[in-house]
């Protein structure tokens, strides 16, 4: 999305963005053939055959450069697992500037109506310092400095509400690590029931069975290590309920508390 702009959807591929395929893609895929019949004006797509399962195994035996390691934890295993790279040196970030990256997928052994895909966003603030304004243009007769990214700030970004799990994703761009040292949440308790498990970036740091539908602790488990974000990455909270969740974010209220930058609001206004 471009600074300044009114449309959080500028940029994406279907709002007029152009695509960027990845520099490199690990693990397994197939190609699909187009058939465009001419007398009919309609297009047909054929799958490949499926390859052998690869059950997550990304480098195999060719890979150069290798695969990064896969994620933690680790993503359900359907038996067949790809990793798609982009060389960040060659999108032209601008550093200071945050930035919302949109991906689709489109899984091989589907193409028929309903499909068999998958979509995710993420949002980021590219390290670095931002730059100088851009210069007043001569021929304008009310110039606006080109807006830039305010730093040392939290951004809140995909949030999945989906099964037994609530889940957050945060970017730290405080420009220094940050301690997790507390939480707060509320949820409809008679939909969900009892929150069970609170995790960080896959460490368990609450583990009480909890009802009434509200929680707000400092007291939470992991080392400080493992509740920690370094600046300029992610973290993800997730948390866990005896049912399956209400999937309106409306329905919740929560932050996270993090040292030294203090409380970050997560669900409400």
């Amino acid at each position: 999305t471009f600074p300044g702009s009114s449309n959080p959807l500028a940029g994406d591929w279907q709002f007029g963005g152009t695509g960027i395929p990845p520099n490199a893609v690990f693990g397994t895929w197939k190609a699909a053939v187009s058939a465009f019949d001419k007398t009919t004006n309609t297009t047909t797509v054929t799958p490949d055959a499926d390859p052998p399962v690869n059950n997550w195994n990304l480098d195999g035996a060719t890979c150069v450069p290798p695969a990064d390691p896969i994620p933690t934890p680790t993503p359900t295993n359907q038996g067949y697992g790809t990793e798609c790279r982009w060389n960040i040196s060659s999108l032209n970030l601008t550093p200071g500037h945050h930035y919302r990256l949109y991906f689709i997928v489109h899984d091989g052994d589907q193409n028929h109506s309903g499909g068999d895909s998958g979509q995710a966003c993420v949002f980021l603030a590219m390290p670095g310092t931002p730059p100088p304004a851009s210069p007043t243009p001569t021929a304008s007769p009310t110039p606006t400095a080109t807006p830039t990214a305010t730093p040392g700030t939290f951004i809140v970004g995909t949030k999945t509400l989906s099964g037994k799990n609530v889940s957050v994703s945060v970017f730290n761009g405080t420009g220094v690590s940050q301690l997790l040292t507390g939480l707060s949440i509320t949820w409809p308790q008679a939909t969900n029931g009892n929150l069970t498990k609170i995790t960080f970036n896959g460490t368990t740091i609450y583990n009480t069975s909890t009802g009434g539908g509200s929680l707000t602790t400092s007291s939470l488990l992991g080392t400080n290590a493992q509740r920690t974000i370094a600046a300029g990455a992610c973290g993800t909270v997730v948390f866990s309920f005896a049912n399956n969740v209400s999937t309106n974010a409306a329905n919740y209220t929560g932050s996270l508390t993090f040292n030294p930058f203090g409380p970050v609001t997560i669900f409400g206004p």
